[in-house]
């Protein structure tokens, strides 16, 4: 999940299909994750806002930016200098 910010622009344009797959996946795990320890997070007992695990909170950005269609303007994305190289390196098969 931390990757996906700078490498999911790529994937969703060249492998949408199994993103979408392993996401839809993470999002299941993620409904289904107990949150029951989130009071034992909380900072101060008077706060308003509820303190996030943080795999929640990426989990959230990375939501984001599938709905905004991978459009991130602040990640610097060196590889697009290699483009040609890296088009013709060794593939990995992404799982199913």
């Amino acid at each position: 999940l931390h990757s996906l910010p700078w490498v999911g622009p790529e994937l969703n344009e060249r492998e949408k299909e199994p993103l979408d797959n392993i996401l839809a996946g993470i999002s299941k795990y993620m409904a289904k994750r107990n949150t029951s320890y989130v009071k034992l997070l909380q900072v101060w007992s008077a706060t308003e806002n509820e303190q996030e695990e943080y795999l929640y909170c990426l989990w959230a950005q990375i939501s984001k930016l599938r709905d905004d269609g991978w459009l991130e303007r602040h990640v610097i994305r060196h590889y697009i200098a290699f483009d040609g190289a890296l088009a013709s390196a060794v593939k990995h098969n992404l799982p199913t």
